[in-house]
């Protein structure tokens, strides 16, 4: 596994602006307590995004010809947010793409040791699980301001009800309906 890549200013200041305020309208729910403090939102298929979103992602989505992506995770940080740190599951396949939005200070992020700082507007591509590897430890430090991630994985889902969660190499798995 290697350091993320860090595709600086991918989105100009006014596709900035238009995408957070589009991502402000979102509903976001907190996530679990192991993951750290911030609230996100999910999709299961590219087929049901919230259509102001749809060029955002495909335009994400031509960064790794050959991936397809399957969920879309987008993440909302206010104040004092953070990620523990946390390995992604194994079924998150390939790669992840995030894509950074919002006014904020703070958020450095580390990966397994490598620290850097993702601005708005800039997207990062990480390694999730490779050839039955699982991807490296990482974590967000807290922010303050506003800061949203839109992330794309390509996950193996082996019921469309599940949700996964990573944690330390386990996988957490809670039903849809039991939530």
């Amino acid at each position: 596994m290697k350091a993320p890549l860090i595709i600086r200013n991918f989105f100009r200041l006014g596709e900035q602006k238009e995408v957070v305020s589009i991502l402000r309208r979102i509903k976001y729910r907190p996530c679990p307590s192991f993951l750290g403090h911030f609230e996100y939102s999910k999709w299961i298929s590219l087929n049901y995004l919230e259509s102001d979103l749809a060029d955002v992602i495909l335009r994400l989505t031509e960064i790794i010809p050959g991936q397809t992506f399957n969920t879309v995770f987008i993440q909302r940080y206010l104040d004092h947010s953070f990620v523990m740190r946390h390995r992604d599951p194994l079924n998150n396949l390939d790669k992840t793409v995030v894509a950074v939005f919002g006014q904020f200070t703070g958020a450095i992020s580390d990966y397994d040791g490598f620290q850097y700082s993702a601005k708005s507007g800039d997207v990062i591509i990480q390694d999730c699980t490779i050839n039955n590897v699982q991807g490296l430890p990482h974590s967000v430090s807290a922010i303050v301001g506003e800061r949203y991630a839109l992330i794309l994985n390509t996950i193996q889902y082996h019921d469309v009800r599940d949700q996964f969660y990573g944690f330390g190499g386990r996988c957490v798995i809670q039903r849809q309906e039991e939530r």
